[in-house]
This record gives structure tokens, C-alpha cells and sequence, in this order.
């Protein structure tokens, strides 16, 4: 992966390492396909959509229009009633508005991000624009961007 803007190559702003596998990573995720590729985030981001999820349901199913508080959360929800089915009754979420909430869940938390634009070119048609999320300790800041989540949907 690297810098698009200086072509340099990203490292770990904690141990150096020119890896988004090293023990510092919060989470890789690959911002055009939209999903998770490395990191402590990597193992729990069903939790975090569980949580979306099972909060926005019973709002859906009764057709409840609903305040989230603004923000991403509110662009989340708007996505995830425009997309609702009653025949299926499941949740979808909008890959770009879930991330983006992720972003802000983990920059309050405390997660670094490493400056620029990053890209992990691939073959062609397949590069990807990235975010990578650092920490001391990246348990501690998806348990921190959890209980986050976890106040921002108890607020309805």
C-alpha cells in the first residue's frame, strides 16, 4: 500500500513496519469494495453490524421514521429504509455510510490514521482506495468504538 500523493510506501506509525498486518492494526478496509481485510476490526465487524442491524429493525418493520441524532448515523438509517423489504424483513446496510460510521467511531476512539490518500494498487481495475486504522492497543479501540455505537443507538 502507499501514500497516492507522495507514492510512498505506508508504514506503521507505531513499529515501522510496511505491513497492515503488524500488531498494531485497528483495521484495513478497503474503501471501493467495501469491506474489511485485516486488523482487530476484521474479527468483530459482524458485531458492529448485528448491533446496526437489530437496533434499526423493530423501526423498520413498524415503519417508524426516526432521528439517529444526525450525522452518519442518520445517512445510515436513511439508506437502510430506502433498501427494506417487509417481504424479507432483513437490514441492509449501505456499505459506504457503514464505514464511514466505523471511520468516526475509531477516530474518537483514538485510532491513528496514516496521512494522504492510500491506495493498494492491484491488478488492473482491481486497486483500491484504503483506510487503515493504528493503535498501542487496537483491542481497546474497537472495545471503545463499540460502547460508542452501543450509546449512540440507546439514545432512541
Amino acid at each position: 500500500m502507499r501514500n497516492e500523493d507522495t507514492d510512498e510506501e505506508v508504514t506503521c506509525p507505531i513499529c515501522g513496519v510496511v505491513d497492515d498486518m503488524c500488531a498494531h492494526i485497528v483495521a484495513s478496509i478497503d474503501r471501493t469494495f467495501s469491506e474489511t481485510h485485516a486488523g482487530e476490526f476484521y474479527e468483530r465487524e459482524t458485531e458492529f453490524r448485528a448491533l446496526v442491524e437489530e437496533a434499526f429493525l423493530p423501526h423498520l418493520q413498524k415503519g417508524v421514521k426516526m432521528d439517529w441524532g444526525g450525522g452518519i448515523l442518520n445517512e445510515l438509517w436513511s439508506e437502510a429504509v430506502a433498501n427494506y423489504s417487509a417481504e424479507y424483513e432483513e437490514v441492509a446496510l449501505d456499505g459506504f455510510c457503514f464505514y464511514q460510521l466505523v471511520d468516526e467511531l475509531f477516530t474518537e476512539a483514538g485510532a491513528i490514521e496514516p496521512a494522504g490518500p492510500i491506495i493498494d494498487d492491484g491488478p488492473p481495475g482491481m486497486s483500491s482506495a484504503v483506510s487503515l486504522y493504528y493503535s498501542e492497543d487496537p483491542k481497546q479501540i474497537v472495545d471503545d468504538a463499540y460502547s460508542r455505537l452501543v450509546e449512540m443507538l440507546k439514545r432512541q
